[in-house]
């Protein structure tokens, strides 16, 4: 798509690099508190298992008004990393003769009458593989609270889900369910006559010693679990019910190497036993039951998940062939960041990245009003587009950049008097040459000031941008959130009464108000000005 007749009236999610190069610790150290001091992360813990011996470092602050590390009982939300757990969990009552991989979920749901057959006859097998077909979420998902989206999805609603859905037909090629794995998760606490978070504790976590984990919440008052982090602002936890086994666990560093010491040693509870079962490649499938599965540059199998929540990111990898494991937990909504951390262990090397950015840095000019603005962060050459976000560029030749997640490769013109005078921007196959202009045309820096948190609460509610696409203003504690239709909140700042922007995007969000006094219409400054109205009335 050419980049002049884009118009941005959305607000975008943040796009991140996945493309890895090889790292040593001493670079993750570097790289996570430069991430820290960027503000990318809140808190984080880098964890490795090296045939026995375990190490164990932090970073940042556990809480934004603290000014401790955390360390290695520190917790975290570990998002999906729970499938791993959940489809464990089914292999411990697999071995008891409780469950079978292979049983349709009917059986298990003798009560519903399914008005699709094929959706009666998923296995849980397909379901701890992702090639079930079932949606990434139900159908019926509708959050009372977007800021916690699963807390109040109940198995009521599953129930009603899963007996009204009806395909025209189910894949079974990959496809990445939540929904799949909080069924198994049900199933599974089903099978073991208890709930979730118990049988989890009963057949998991307590074998292994993991004293601090739970898939439930009564961590949120302990002074070592991390403040939930994103772009700046504190983000609230997440709480689970029917889909529980799809990301509903709380852990730290030293439980979870603990957990990655199951690859490798037996116990007396069988958990070993159920690791290595689930670690299996599964026939017709890239992936084993529920893990991930890569090679390192020796050829070695390694099985990893990540995982991310409203304001966590995780990674956790396993080489058994070597008896090693790493770990990655964040305070922070850089998913793909940690993950190409994570990975980033045992890939394959890349060509090092650009070392003297500076004849590249400034602005350069796409079309009227749009502008492509390019950044020096810690040796590494950043982009930002009006009205987007930021987007690392990898280096491909001497002069040449690309970030290939969208098809955009930038080839700078020779430098003169330090600095490249025009880019030539390519994208999907459209080809602009763009001059450099003057620094005050591009993305803006924005300073942050304090509003009253009774104030923030004149803004809330939902505002119409469009047909069929909202604008909702939500507020928590002392924070202000902005979330679009279908899109994730994101924390938005002060920088005026009535005005506030964006860090993960480049967008301005500002509030009108009527004779009166209230606020009845909002107008979202993204390339160019939308507006959107009030809906209902005012509070």
């Amino acid at each position: 798509m050419n980049p002049k007749a884009r118009t941005f009236w959305v607000l975008l999610a943040a796009v991140l690099s996945t493309t890895c190069r090889a790292a040593d610790p001493g670079d993750i150290h570097e790289r996570i508190n430069s991430a820290v001091s960027r503000g990318d992360v809140g808190a984080a813990v880098f964890a490795s298992y090296d045939q026995g011996d375990v190490t164990v470092y932090g970073y940042g602050r556990i809480k934004p008004d603290q000014t401790r590390e955390p360390n290695g009982d520190t917790l975290f939300e570990i998002g999906s990393i729970t499938k791993v757990f959940t489809a464990m969990l089914v292999q411990c009552l697999v071995d008891q003769g409780r469950l079978d991989w292979d049983q349709p979920i009917s059986s298990h749901f003798k009560e519903l009458s399914f008005e699709s057959e094929s959706v009666g006859a998923i296995t849980l097998r397909s379901l701890a593989t992702h090639s079930s077909g079932l949606p990434r979420l139900p159908e019926n998902f509708s959050p009372g609270d977007s800021l916690n989206p699963y807390a109040d999805y109940t198995s009521s609603d599953l129930s009603a889900f899963l007996s009204s859905f009806d395909p025209d037909s189910l894949s079974n090629e990959y496809g990445y369910s939540n929904l799949g794995f909080g069924l198994l998760g049900a199933i599974a606490a089903d099978a073991a006559e208890m709930d979730y978070p118990t049988a989890i504790k009963e057949y998991i976590l307590a074998p292994l010693s993991m004293n601090r984990s739970s898939a439930v919440y009564p961590q949120q008052g302990d002074p070592n679990m991390a403040s939930g982090y994103s772009n700046g602002a504190a983000m609230p936890a997440w709480t689970f019910d029917a889909l529980a086994g799809a990301g509903a666990i709380v852990s730290s560093a030293n439980d979870l190497m603990r957990f990655i010491r199951a690859s490798f040693e037996a116990d007396a509870f069988g958990v070993h036993a159920a690791t290595v079962a689930t670690q299996q490649r599964q026939e017709g499938h890239g992936m084993a039951l529920a893990w991930q599965m890569s090679s390192d540059s020796d050829g070695n199998t390694v099985h990893w998940h990540n995982g991310g929540t409203g304001g966590y990111a995780s990674f956790l990898a396993v080489n058994s062939t070597q008896s090693k494991g790493w770990l990655i937990l964040a305070a922070s909504t850089d998913y793909a960041g940690v993950t190409e951390l994570g990975m980033s262990l045992f890939a394959q090397p890349q060509p090092a990245e650009i070392i003297d950015p500076s004849p590249y840095v400034g602005v350069f000019q796409l079309g009227p009003s749009f502008f492509l603005t390019f950044s020096e962060r810690n040796g590494q050459l950043y982009g930002q587009a009006t009205g987007q976000t930021a987007f690392p560029l990898t280096q491909e030749g001497e002069r040449e950049f690309e970030f290939a997640a969208a098809q955009i490769r930038v080839t700078f013109a020779t430098p003169s008097e330090g600095l490249s005078p025009s880019i030539e921007f390519v994208q999907a196959g459209q080809t602009i040459d763009a001059p450099r202009v003057e620094g005050e045309l591009g993305t803006r820096e924005r300073e942050e000031i304090e509003i009253d948190s009774a104030v923030l609460r004149d803004y809330e509610g939902e505002y119409e941008l469009a047909e069929g696409v909202t604008i909702a203003v939500l507020v928590r504690e002392s924070q202000l959130f902005i979330q679009v239709t279908g899109q994730q909140a994101l924390p938005a700042f002060a920088m005026d009464t009535d005005r506030f922007f964006l860090r993960v995007v480049d967008a301005e969000i500002e509030f009108l108000r009527d004779d009166s006094g209230a606020v009845h219409e909002l107008i979202l400054h993204q390339a160019g000005e939308h507006r959107a109205s009030r809906m209902g009335a005012n509070p």
